[in-house]
């Protein structure tokens, strides 16, 4: 049986690194929506996945700054997003209040949102798989959460660094900028004890994620790799982002519960 203190130590730690981001997260590439075209990208994908009619009741797990959240909202669904940052979920509210819109945020762990919050017609998450100790547990749970039928959602990424050495010379360069101008828009890295303890940090291939997918008891999964959408964040990037990110790929896994 794993140790609860452990547990209780790694979700802290991990929460503390989101709350030193949070209130300069959507400013890094691929965190927030930086120009129409990345915007026009992700919503035709969500439409596409969640059709806005009828309305869907949806929860964002691991919501962060609300970035899928509030998508989903400006598309007419009742969304909910939980995390265990309050420091970015005040960016959410923040937000959606200057947006003009209807969100529930609350402050709860994506590896368990509380029952109490209800059923769902999906479950989804986007960069947050990665980064969860107990990521088959979670998916178990989500399944739980959505209503017979409902879709289980997740975009991740491989973010494993690449090996070429004109992207090690970028990632290096920027390093040496940030100290230089002591400027860190984004979260460095967990340390390596907590790394560790993140099951899914560094995959080679989606599959691994299928295979929970599957595990968790959810039927027609698949995976979809979401080159179309990169391109369209990268086309926005100065060269030194492009080359940093050269190796990097994002992908979906999605499934529905039976019924």
């Amino acid at each position: 049986m794993e140790d609860s203190s452990l547990v209780v130590d790694t979700k802290a730690r991990i929460t503390r690194l989101w709350d030193q981001a949070a209130a300069a997260y959507d400013q890094g590439w691929s965190h927030g929506l930086r120009t129409a075209a990345e915007r026009r990208a992700w919503s035709a994908l969500l439409a596409r996945l969640l059709p806005s009619e009828p309305p869907l009741r949806v929860l964002d797990v691991g919501c962060g700054t609300g970035f899928l959240a509030l998508l989903l909202a400006e598309a007419g669904h009742r969304v909910v997003g939980v995390d265990l940052s309050e420091p970015m979920l005040a960016v959410a509210r923040r937000e959606a209040a200057a947006r003009g819109l209807r969100l529930e945020l609350a402050t709860a762990d994506a590896e368990d949102p509380p029952p109490a919050l209800g059923r769902f017609d999906a479950v989804v998450s986007r960069h947050l798989l990665w980064t969860l100790p107990h990521p088959d547990r979670a998916i178990r749970v989500w399944r739980e959460r959505v209503t017979a039928g409902g879709r289980v959602l997740a975009v991740d990424g491989l973010w494993r660094a690449p090996a070429r050495l004109v992207p090690r010379l970028a990632t290096g360069a920027e390093r040496i900028a940030r100290r230089v101008l002591g400027k860190d828009a984004a979260p460095r890295g967990y340390d390596p004890e907590v790394a560790e303890r993140l099951p899914l940090r560094d995959l080679a291939g989606p599959q691994p994620v299928r295979d929970l997918f599957v595990e968790a008891g959810l039927v027609e999964v698949g995976v979809e790799w979401l080159d179309a959408l990169d391109r369209v964040e990268r086309s926005a990037m100065p060269l030194r982002e492009r080359l940093r990110r050269d190796g990097h790929r994002r992908y979906l896994v999605r499934g529905r519960r039976s019924g």
